[in-house]
């Protein structure tokens, strides 16, 4: 906790020495919480600070349970993107919104890139923005600071997901963040909040 805000943080690993992907990085140790609570349909948000640099991405996401079985998603559950991001000087603007579910074993994606995040706000590495996402039986609906950034109407579950945020540097990213001067690298959530609607 800092300044009454969890912290999430990508740091080096102490304990281990360096591994290869295309050529060689330090280990990293990186931050995930997942909440025991899950509910189906309803709003969801958190107000987050996300970093600066490449090289690892923020996140704040829903999932299911268990593994990912092949099916419709009204019965499997999906992976909710509410938000990424992936650093103030990604070419395509650093902020996203996905659902990832399975209909086939080889899966199936929604969403998109921001086009143009700017017009929702900006410094998104140095203020605090509410990110949610509206998720009802026909779509989600996906905004920042309560403004809609994108509409989703595919892979919409109907099955309880729970609540989790990440800083993660994934091995894809890890040419982006290296050196030791540059971690660690953190990403701040003031608060998380849930409205699940009445189920019958």
């Amino acid at each position: 906790m800092v300044d009454g805000a969890l912290r999430l943080s990508v740091i080096n690993d102490p304990d281990k020495g360096a591994c290869r992907s295309k050529k060689q990085f330090d280990y990293r140790l990186n931050g995930h919480l997942g909440s025991a609570y899950s509910f189906t349909y309803g709003h969801a948000a958190a107000r987050i600070k996300f970093r600066a640099e490449r090289g690892q991405h923020g996140a704040f996401w829903m999932q299911g349970f268990g593994p990912v079985p092949v099916g419709k998603a009204k019965k499997t559950g999906a992976e909710i993107d509410v938000i990424e991001y992936f650093g103030d000087d990604h070419p395509d603007g650093g902020l996203t919104s996905f659902v990832y579910w399975h209909p086939t074993a080889k899966g199936k994606t929604a969403g998109s890139w921001l086009p143009d995040p700017d017009q929702f706000g900006d410094d998104w590495s140095s203020k605090y923005h509410v990110f949610s996402v509206e998720w009802t039986p026909e779509r989600y609906v996906f905004r920042i600071d309560g403004r809609v950034t994108d509409t989703i109407t595919q892979g919409v579950s109907g099955q309880p997901e729970f609540l989790i945020l990440s800083l993660l540097s994934s091995d894809y990213e890890l040419q982006h963040l290296d050196g030791e001067d540059k971690l660690p690298q953190h990403m701040d959530v003031d608060w998380v909040k849930v409205w699940s609607a009445a189920q019958e």
